[in-house]
């Protein structure tokens, strides 16, 4: 067996080429930026602080408003390891005038990771950050959703073998998909084909292709080596993949065309 091989180019436009996919990307893109910048606005260092952190006296040396309920004190402090002059900032809901003494928790193995004693070093609140990572997941299932008849298609192809399907029947179902523009009712196509191993394997595959499946007897099927039951049909792939596996198909003699 040998596995036909599509450039990976062509295998990222076959996953993207759709407005669905794209529409999905901008979601994944918007709802990761999202969280990006929540988790960014975290000073996660500072939640080592506890309640029996050393302290120190700090100096207020700046404030500026935030937001509407916070604003940004920024001060400076030193600790007794040292002689060093740190830098940082807290959030508080009111301002505090520059030059006022203020007490500083620190982490003594790490002294620039401090806040001031009673406020808080970030002002996300668990509401955002929960709606954050669930608008992320929003995002990637929706991308999951949009993209997973190619991958699934692409998955098949990356493990499987090609060979020629007989059309034993066919019929309509009751479904319908949107193309052009138009509802177009899907058919239900049975195949039969043999494996590398000379099994047997009948498939139902549907589509909405009844012209091109019914002109002939005889169609590409790419089915999983390790799981004949999951095949797909070469002509529901689109340029230029469709080429590439026929022309390797027939270069590597697994079918006579």
């Amino acid at each position: 067996m040998t596995t036909i091989k599509i450039p990976l180019k062509n295998k990222l436009f076959y996953i993207f080429n759709s407005r669905y996919t794209l529409s999905a990307l901008v979601i994944l893109t918007i709802s990761s930026y999202f969280l990006t910048a929540t988790y960014n606005s975290i000073d996660w260092l500072s939640h080592q602080i506890e309640e029996n952190s050393p302290l120190t006296k700090g100096t207020v040396i700046n404030y500026e408003y935030w937001n509407d309920d916070y604003y940004q004190i920024d001060y400076s402090y030193q600790v007794p390891e040292g002689n060093e002059i740190y830098y940082w900032h807290s959030f508080a809901e009111f301002p505090i005038a520059i030059g006022e003494e203020i007490s500083i928790a620190y982490l003594k193995d790490e002294p620039t990771v401090s806040m001031i004693k009673g406020l808080t070093n970030s002002v996300v609140d668990q509401l955002t950050l929960t709606a954050a990572c669930f608008s992320f997941l929003i995002g990637f299932v929706v991308i999951g959703f949009a993209t997973s008849d190619q991958l699934f298609k692409l998955w098949v192809l990356n493990n499987g073998t090609v060979t020629e399907g007989t059309l034993i029947k066919r019929h309509v179902t009751m479904h319908r998909r949107k193309q052009a523009g138009k509802l177009i009712p899907v058919y239900k196509f049975l195949f039969e084909f043999k494996t590398h191993e000379t099994k047997t394997v009948r498939k139902i595959i549907g589509s909405t292709r009844v012209k091109e499946l019914t002109d002939e007897k005889i169609e590409l099927l790419v089915y999983h080596n390790a799981k004949p039951k999951k095949c797909v049909l070469v002509d529901d792939f689109p340029e230029p993949i469709h080429s590439i596996i026929r022309k390797q198909a027939i270069e590597q003699k697994k079918i006579h065309l």
